[in-house]
């Protein structure tokens, strides 16, 4: 009878997923399954169907599905292909917390579950612990190594979103870094919109992150869309960081936001003033667009608003003077981001800076979300999500954006290593 054999009931979110189902007959069909809940209880769920060999073993890292959610060898396409089960559409996958995901597999013979196994995907390492932010007049979640010692510290900002991206912190400080996951909206005692945001509390949180017991005095920020906006802007306004990894950037300010939706108010306070932002243009041809996409039920895109905005002459006094920012900088961005363009910023970042120690990752063909923090590549891959009764388009594919997150991770760990020694 096939059964489901792994080297561990749990991994670390960025140690390889090892496994094969055995026993089977040869020359056969085997189908294989998965389903994993996100943390708005949504149920996800793959599968992927395979003639065995000889051996009697489907190898996940070595065998081709003849069908499936993916077709690819690839031990982690079971979980990036994963799309909503009741209705067969895609849609994002929520993962904030630091809490362990339960992934659950299936193997199905002649129409029959024949095998399960439950596995555990972990964030927080054994190494890791959370520690205590209560008295610092921030909000977020603070996570370091176990042991004694001094450690570079990182600062994770999230999108539009808000909250914090708790789960990627404790992955991170497992590799040697105090990580701070800081809110600063759509939390606890913060605002409930990314509206008016001051500067301060982010150059307080920096304070108060480089004199904490356990950090070396290093400090580097890394950002994710409306994050990496956010990152630029105070490596503009504020000195002494020691990297910026900025993700699906914009490289100027964009407008606030308010029930998830781009609003007409700046987003950033500094020093009391309101920032400028970048005034979105809507042209008459993308509205009757939007409303013929949301008629006909296809996904929605937003870039056409960035592309018209960026023609402005207003748009330079909300540019972002990345010229200012003395530390080094990793940039990420998806040459078919359907959120705004990335990559033109990303390009217009590295044309002002002309700075040797900066290194730029474009991925032509990946979409908004294709990178930590946001993205691994064992969490089902976002291109696609729902807004009501709309389906918003990110970009990029499953596929590909799930190969940028793999690669961009070992590039966003290794810049921290080469900066921080």
């Amino acid at each position: 009878m096939p059964r489901i054999i792994t080297k561990q009931d749990d991994f670390i979110i960025d140690q390889p997923l090892d496994l094969k189902v055995i026993d089977c007959t040869p020359s056969d069909i085997i189908h294989v399954s998965a389903e994993m809940y996100d943390e708005e209880n949504k149920l996800f769920h793959s599968y992927a169907s395979f003639f065995t060999k000889d051996s009697g073993v489907v190898d996940l890292a070595l065998d081709i599905p003849f069908e499936g959610t993916y077709d690819r060898a690839d031990a982690a396409g079971l979980i990036w292909s994963m799309i909503l089960k009741d209705t067969g559409e895609d849609d994002y996958f929520v993962k904030k917390t630091d809490c362990d995901l339960s992934l659950e597999f299936y193997v199905k013979h002649k129409g029959e579950i024949v095998d399960s196994k439950n596995i555990s995907i972990k964030f927080m390492a054994s190494n890791v612990r959370m520690l205590d932010i209560t008295q610092s007049g921030i909000t977020g979640s603070l996570y370091g190594p176990v042991g004694e010692g001094k450690y570079p510290a990182v600062i994770i900002l999230s999108g539009s979103d808000g909250g914090n991206e708790a789960h990627a912190s404790s992955y991170l400080a497992s590799k040697g870094y105090l990580v701070l996951s800081l809110s600063y909206f759509n939390d606890t005692g913060l605002k409930s919109n990314l509206e008016y945001i001051e500067l301060e509390y982010f150059k307080d949180a920096t304070v108060f992150l480089k004199y904490h017991e356990q950090c070396n005095g290093k400090i580097n920020l890394i950002g994710y869309s409306k994050g990496a906006e956010l990152v630029l802007l105070l490596g503009e306004k504020y000195d002494g960081y020691t990297s910026i990894i900025a993700g699906a950037p914009s490289s100027h300010i964009t407008s606030g936001m308010k029930n998830g939706m781009f609003t007409p108010v700046t987003g950033w306070v500094h020093e009391g003033e309101p920032l400028p932002f970048l005034k979105m243009r809507f042209s008459v041809g993308m509205v009757l667009k939007s409303m013929k996409g949301w008629i006909m039920k296809q996904p929605f895109k937003f870039l056409d608003v960035w592309e018209k905005s960026m023609d402005a002459e207003a748009a330079i006094e909300s540019r972002i003077e990345v010229r200012n920012i003395s530390c080094p900088l990793l940039v990420i961005a998806g040459g078919s981001d359907q959120l705004w363009p990335s990559k033109f910023h990303a390009e217009s970042i590295q044309d002002r800076r002309l700075d040797s120690r900066d290194e730029y990752l474009i991925y032509e063909e990946g979409g908004h979300f294709i990178s930590f923090p946001y993205s691994f590549n064992q969490l089902p891959a976002n291109v696609n999500m729902k807004v009501g009764k709309m389906t918003m388009n990110f970009g990029g594919s499953k596929k590909i954006n799930a190969e940028a997150s793999k690669q961009s991770l070992e590039k966003i760990l290794n810049f921290l290593i080469v900066h921080n020694k």
